[in-house]
């Protein structure tokens, strides 16, 4: 992909309602809705399958979309926001939790497969391609043991809380990372570990 594409669309996965608002599957929600409270963006329903929020961000003309499909339809709205727009996989990155990546880490991928996710699995079965950036916020799952679908559909723990805001307010910084220098570059700057909180590295 090409630095810097315009537009930029940031596309969350997570599912819609208040009943998953908080979970863990709706980490990429969370992190949109931070960015777009950064910058005064307001997110309501578009007319496709959809909500979504357009303004300019570090110079970069955004479409923030959190799509009302559900986790595993999610690819229909994208592609359709695609189709509509007429824009290619390139310009969308997709936000979501991951349980291979640490709790407390984010990671920026230009492409790749699904990992068992059912959202990037949507996404990669509408979009007929894995060649699309994505950023990624570690849940840390595989130590947690039980069922998976149980433990992402839960809230995150008082105790994780403290944790879990910080990663979205990195995700966050991501993206406009993404949005003022391209991906390329927000990777080197994010694909490290954060300093612990008040160190150096909290907020690059």
């Amino acid at each position: 992909m090409q630095d810097s594409p315009a537009p930029l669309v940031f596309f969350a996965l997570g599912n819609p309602g208040a009943r998953y608002a908080r979970t863990r599957h709706n980490f990429g929600w969370m992190a949109l809705e931070a960015l777009a409270s950064r910058w005064r963006l307001r997110l309501a329903r578009s007319a496709g399958a959809w909500d979504e929020a357009r303004g300019e961000i570090a110079g970069a003309e955004v479409t923030l979309v959190q799509p009302l499909t559900y986790m595993n339809r999610c690819g229909q709205a994208a592609a359709a926001l695609l189709a509509q727009r007429g824009l290619t996989p390139e310009h969308l990155v997709a936000l979501y939790d991951d349980l291979d990546i640490p709790f407390g880490s984010l990671r920026l991928r230009k492409q790749g497969g699904a990992a068992g996710h059912r959202g990037m699995e949507s996404l990669i079965e509408a979009l007929q391609t894995e060649k699309f950036p994505r950023l990624r916020l570690g849940l840390g799952g595989i130590e947690h043991g039980g069922e998976t679908a149980d433990f992402v559909l839960e809230e995150f723990s008082a105790s994780e809380w403290p944790v879990a805001r910080r990663m979205i307010e990195r995700a966050a910084d991501a993206m406009e990372g993404i949005a003022a220098g391209g991906f390329e570059a927000a990777m080197n700057q994010f694909n490290v570990p954060a300093a612990p909180e008040g160190g150096p590295g909290e907020h690059p």
